[in-house]
Formats: structure tokens, C-alpha cells, sequence
């Protein structure tokens, strides 16, 4: 053991070296900036606060990426995908979300005038979160038979839908990775446009997923077409474990010479420090973060760079930027406290069943008080309630029906109370 962590840190170090003597050799902007902030990055990393970032392999792999916090228990479901017990349900349920998919994109593109965030544009955004919600559904699912085939442990019980030959686990693994691969970035950019409040990135993310919808299904739903759009490429950031949404942008950014003090150096030699200083690390770290440091290298090497961001928030508009939704007005929830109290009840009672239909409109519901959150940088009466709105965001993309109305009745009590001491 220790001599694999000896082995894992000297690899860690060469690679640190390289990059070091890179982004000295040749001092040029943007990329001393963009090695300044990946080098914060993994100084989070070795302090604990952020998590290595999970890419997509050249096998097609990635062992932290999001679809594997996914309720794994079918009875907590939100919604049931059309899992069924035979590989080939896969394609023909996916055919069905993509038709499903191509039909809300075309009926966005013709309407006419401005698409407001009351209508087209929420509800657009909400048909690509439960698309995106089905495809990491389906990899848990395809990762899991794929555990079981060669009796490895995993956290859902074996039912009858889990009666299959070793060759099915297989081909559903390889299809569920496939469609995952290929669909999440084009899900990422509706989504992550709609969170910022940006008009025009939401517009070109829906044309061009509504133009790979139509490549792979044909110009009429059915007719054959390609299997699927082209796959993220590898070393594609893909959503962390049980965490928010990323921006992701690429580009090839012009390099200019370095004309002011770059604290690149000082960074570097803090991360060292650190490195130092803190508990000896696991092999497994040293090597994910050896990685991600030799994917950076390449993309310098390259000048292609795929990084992600947290996204922002535009709350106003601004000249030749359009928003989705310009003025925060007041939110139903907010309006009727009590009201939506009861509701939260009845969901976390089981009461309100997930066959009523209301959950999706639930969810768009407080993904419009986020976006009233954000437009008041989460400061005074709607800070105390980030917490539960986070956690409803989360649970409803990880198909968990339990947290999703925890979360509800939380955010229903904090209301309440505000409300019974402002009577």
C-alpha cells in the first residue's frame, strides 16, 4: 500500500512539473488564468472541499458521475421510465422519449413572438429535465445488471425484472452508456441556459438538440434514422455525484502574450504546500487527480479546452442580452403559504400519489422560486430557503421520491411559520 501511494504521488508530481514548466516556458493569456483556476481546483480537491471532476473515459466510463446516485429502489420512484425486465425495452423506450422529446422542440420552434418564461420556455426546459432524469435512470439501471452479472454487491434488491442472460446485462449496459453519453450534453446546455436566464443560449441549445433529435429519429417520428447523435467526447465534464448542474463551455481561445503578473506560480507552490501538509491522500485520489491533471495537460497542449463552471444568473436585462424572465414577481408559494403547506403534506403522507400528475408542475414551481432566489442573490427572507429548494432540485433529477417530498414539507413548514408570525 505504501508504496503504491509512493508510486501515485511521484506521478502526481511529474505531471504538476510539466504543467509548471508549460505555463512558465511560454507565458500567454488566457491560459495562465485558466491553469491558475484549475490548480485552485484541485487545491480544493486535496483539502476536501470539492470533488475530483468527473469525465468521460475513453472506455465510455466514469465511476462518480451523477447517474450512479440514482434511487436505486423502484417503489421510490418519481417515475417508473418503463424499466422493464428485458434489454430490449431500452430502445423502444427511448425511441418513445425521444419522439416525445422532438414534439415539444418543433412546438417551441413555431411559436411565434416572444417565448415567455411562463409558458414555452419552462415547460421546455421541464420536458428536457424528465428526459435527462429517464437517461440517468436507465444507466443505473444498465450499471446495476451489469454488477449483478458478475455478483458484485449493489444497493437494490433483485426482482422479478431482474431475470435475464449474463449477454443482456451487457448490451444494456453498453446501450444505457451510449444514450447517456450522447444525450446529457445536449440536455445540460437547455437546462443550464434556462438557469441562467439567458434567452439567446436557450434558444440555440434547444435548436440543436431539436436538430440531433431529428438526425437520429428522421424527419417523421419513426422513420430510421441514425441510432444516435455523436457522443461527448472524451474528457467531457459530466455532472458530480448528487450535485448541481455544471456550465460547460468549449472553445479554442486565442493565446496572447502574457502582458500582466500572473499568480500562477504562487498558487502552484500553495497547492504543493498543501499537499505536503495534509493526511496522506488514498491511491485512489492521487491517481483520479493525477488524471485530471494530465487531461488539462492535454487540452494546453491542444489549445481545445472543455471546462466547467458553476453557471450564473442574469437577473436584468442589458443591451443586446435577452433574458428569459426580466422581473421577479411574486411566487404562489409565497402568496398562499398555507396552501402550499398542505399540499407539501399530503405528498410526504402519501396522499398525493405520483400518478396525480402535479409533481412536474411541483418541480417547475420551485425551480421558478430558485430562479426568485438567485435573482435576489439569496440574501434576507430567501436564504433560509436555498437549503430545501436544493435539496427538491436533487432529489427530483435523482428519481427519489422520499427526499423530493422531505424536502416539500421542509420548505412548506419555513413558510408557515414565517406566515404565522407575520399575521
Amino acid at each position: 500500500m505504501a508504496e503504491t501511494l509512493t508510486r501515485s504521488t511521484g506521478k502526481l508530481e511529474d505531471l504538476l512539473d510539466e504543467l509548471h514548466q508549460m505555463v512558465l516556458g511560454e507565458p500567454r493569456q488566457p491560459l495562465a488564468l485558466m491553469a491558475e483556476d484549475a490548480v485552485m481546483h484541485w487545491l480544493r480537491v486535496v483539502e476536501g472541499q470539492d470533488p475530483i471532476q468527473p469525465r468521460l473515459s475513453r472506455e465510455g466510463y466514469i465511476p462518480t458521475g451523477f447517474h450512479f446516485g440514482m434511487e436505486p429502489q423502484a417503489e421510490n420512484w418519481l417515475d417508473h421510465c418503463a424499466i422493464g425486465g428485458d434489454a430490449e425495452d431500452f430502445p423502444s423506450a427511448l425511441r418513445a422519449r425521444e419522439e416525445e422529446m422532438l414534439r415539444t422542440m418543433r412546438a417551441f420552434d413555431s411559436h411565434g413572438g416572444y417565448r415567455g418564461s411562463s409558458t414555452l420556455c419552462d415547460q421546455t426546459m421541464l420536458a428536457v429535465a424528465r428526459f435527462s432524469r429517464f437517461l440517468n435512470t436507465w444507466g443505473l439501471e444498465g450499471e446495476l445488471r451489469h454488477r449483478r452479472r458478475w455478483g458484485m454487491k449493489n444497493e437494490r434488491k433483485a426482482g422479478p425484472a431482474d431475470i435475464y442472460q449474463p449477454r443482456d446485462a451487457q448490451e444494456l449496459l453498453i446501450r444505457t452508456r451510449r444514450a447517456l453519453f450522447a444525450w446529457e450534453p445536449f440536455c445540460n446546455n437547455v437546462i443550464v441556459a434556462w438557469e441562467e436566464n439567458q434567452l439567446d443560449p436557450f434558444n440555440h441549445a434547444v435548436a440543436a438538440m431539436r436538430e440531433a433529435l431529428e438526425s437520429t429519429i428522421g424527419e417523421h417520428a419513426g422513420d430510421s434514422g441514425a441510432d444516435l447523435p455523436e457522443l461527448a467526447v472524451p474528457g467531457y465534464p459530466l455532472r458530480p455525484l448528487s450535485e448541481p448542474r455544471q456550465k460547460v463551455v468549449i472553445s479554442a481561445p486565442e493565446q496572447r502574450p502574457l502582458r500582466t503578473r500572473t499568480l500562477f506560480p504562487l498558487r502552484m507552490q500553495h497547492l504543493r504546500e498543501r499537499m505536503a501538509m495534509a493526511p496522506q491522500p488514498s491511491a485512489t485520489l492521487l491517481a483520479s487527480l493525477a488524471e485530471d491533471v494530465r487531461h488539462f495537460l492535454a487540452m494546453c497542449q491542444d489549445n481545445h479546452f472543455i471546462l466547467a463552471y458553476t453557471p450564473g444568473f442574469t437577473d436584468r436585462n442589458r443591451a443586446g442580452l435577452a433574458v428569459i424572465k426580466s422581473v421577479s414577481t411574486q411566487h404562489p408559494f409565497l402568496l398562499d403559504p398555507q396552501g402550499f403547506f398542505k399540499k407539501a403534506v399530503l405528498f410526504h403522507n402519501g396522499t398525493y400519489s405520483r400518478e396525480g400528475g402535479a409533481l412536474d408542475q411541483l418541480y417547475l414551481q420551485l425551480r421558478q422560486l430558485e430562479r426568485q432566489g438567485n435573482s435576489e442573490r439569496w440574501a434576507g427572507e430567501t436564504r433560509e430557503l436555498r437549503g430545501p429548494i436544493d435539496q427538491c432540485v436533487i432529489a427530483w433529477d435523482e428519481n427519489r421520491w422520499d427526499v423530493f417530498t422531505s424536502g416539500l414539507l421542509a420548505l412548506g413548514e419555513i413558510l408557515r411559520l414565517r406566515h404565522e408570525e407575520s399575521a
